[in-house]
């Protein structure tokens, strides 16, 4: 099963560390330079483009993994005449929103984001990142539904993320304007977009694309689709609902502080978001199978493992906090609100200790509990946020953040053990989490405080603590891996 694990993740987990490394000093020089207001405005703009990126898209990234695969695309015609009439969907979509934003710009700006100066701008130029994802989540399925992950990844996310970095890094030596960085942003997907689409009609599939006017489908396509779109909104709102309300109203700078921390506390999120990707398949068929004793133990195993990389990490943000937040801000605004920073971290850090709850819900039979926990996550976050931001700004956010996540977890993790009778406690990650708890708790009792300088030596001591006291059991998990692959 290790196995199985391993061989599906490396590219996409190569990916993701690759694009989130780059990313994370993009954004360290490119705040310095264009300041915590400018960057609010774009991540504001971000947010609003992405919910209009969910609701015209109607899940047709999904659509094509279901009803384009390996198998199915030797029937050209019938491959070739849905493609079309998803591409020629996506390219009216495109049109007609773009234009209805530059059109509408102006209103949006004074009536909806009132909180953010001139914001029209960041609106009309980060519209024309609309087409170009719509038209790259369509071309990234087409390689996902014939199981060519390695592909996308040389040709976009190496691309792209390359381009972009070492474009930025030298316009940004003559400019603090942060619209040359949506440009750049623009130019740098429509290459990628381009050399992924002509990979995938040399190498893969030779289709025609034509713009049609005839946009019918079959009613399985339709119905299925109305279900995926329905469940995509649910999850978007209940994932960004707290982003939204941030943009609308927090000031600039918060806004900037906000998508810092979140940043710099995703980190400790990383290596359990890309495990999800692959965990969701081997748990459904382990749980199809009714094999629950192996089910507990992937769920235990799981469970360590990510708290033993992404823990000592969290460790090392919270005793290095304030030289990681200035080296995105040197005015030391932001250090205002450090201990913010340590609240998110912590939530990230107990959320953890739940489990991956997320794959067990979707995967074991409990897709439509989840789907409540997340229609009133939803409602929760929006009303208390209601009462709470005008008075207690960015305290609120994360307030909420700490309540909603929490609750998910627990009321998640009530309904597995319920269900499926398994948890992911054991002996090993319970000594874990009393390591840890100690190692955090003289940060505060002590209000220890340390250069950047000793951040290796410091990192090396951690990690060698925590590889120290659980030697035997990581020995384990590695014999078992190469008995797996030898087999």
């Amino acid at each position: 099963m290790l196995k199985l694990i391993i061989n599906q993740t490396t590219w996409g987990i190569f990916g993701s560390i690759f694009g989130f490394a780059i990313g994370l000093l993009l954004k360290i020089y490119l705040i310095n330079i264009v300041g915590l207001e400018s960057w609010g405005k774009y991540i504001s703009a971000q947010t609003l483009i992405t919910l209009i990126d969910i609701l015209i898209s109607i899940s047709i990234p999904t659509l094509i993994i279901k009803f384009i695969s390996k198998s199915k695309i030797v029937d050209s015609i019938g491959t070739n005449l849905l493609l079309n009439k998803f591409f020629s969907y996506s390219i009216y979509a495109s049109i007609f929103t773009v234009f209805s934003l530059v059109l509408l710009s102006d209103v949006i700006d004074t009536s909806i984001y009132s909180n953010l100066t001139d914001f029209k701008f960041f609106i009309i130029f980060m519209s024309f990142h609309i087409p170009l994802t719509l038209f790259s989540s369509i071309i990234t399925s087409l390689f996902r539904s014939v199981l060519k992950i390695k592909e996308i990844i040389l040709y976009g996310t190496l691309i792209n993320v390359s381009v972009r970095a070492i474009a930025t890094f030298i316009v940004f030596m003559f400019t603090n304007n942060i619209f040359y960085f949506i440009i750049i942003e623009l130019l740098s997907s429509l290459l990628s977009i381009i050399i992924l689409y002509y990979t995938f009609h040399k190498k893969v599939f030779n289709f025609n694309l034509t713009i049609t006017h005839d946009l019918s489908m079959s009613n399985e396509i339709i119905s299925y689709g109305k279900k995926i779109y329905l469940n995509s909104l649910l999850v978007f709102f209940s994932g960004k609902s707290l982003a939204i309300i941030v943009s609308l109203f927090l000031e600039p700078k918060l806004i900037g502080i906000y998508s810092i921390f979140l940043t710099i506390t995703g980190v400790s999120m990383f290596l359990n978001k890309n495990l999800r990707k692959v965990f969701s398949p081997v748990v459904a068929q382990i749980y199809e199978n009714k094999d629950f004793s192996l089910l507990s133990n992937l769920y235990k195993e799981t469970t360590f493992l990510v708290n033993f990389f992404t823990i000592p990490i969290s460790i090392i943000i919270i005793y290095f906090s304030h030289n990681i937040v200035y080296l995105f801000d040197k005015t030391e605004y932001i250090n205002e609100y450090i201990y913010l920073l340590h609240i998110l971290i912590l939530t990230r850090v107990i959320s953890l200790l739940f489990g991956n709850t997320v794959v067990y819900m979707l995967m074991a039979g409990l897709e439509k509990n989840d789907l409540f926990i997340q229609i009133f996550k939803t409602i929760f976050t929006i009303l208390l946020s209601i009462l709470l931001i005008q008075d207690y700004q960015l305290h609120a956010i994360v307030l909420i953040f700490f309540i909603s996540n929490l609750f998910v977890n627990l009321i998640q993790f009530i309904f597995i053990y319920k269900k499926l009778n398994i948890n992911p406690y054991s002996k090993e990650l319970l000594l874990l989490t009393l390591i840890s708890t100690i190692i955090i708790s003289f940060y505060y009792v002590f209000d220890i405080y340390m250069s950047l300088i000793y951040i290796l030596p410091f990192s090396l001591t951690i990690f060698l603590i925590f590889s120290l006291s659980f030697k035997q059991k990581i020995s384990l998990i590695i014999s078992k891996y190469k008995n797996e692959l030898s087999s």
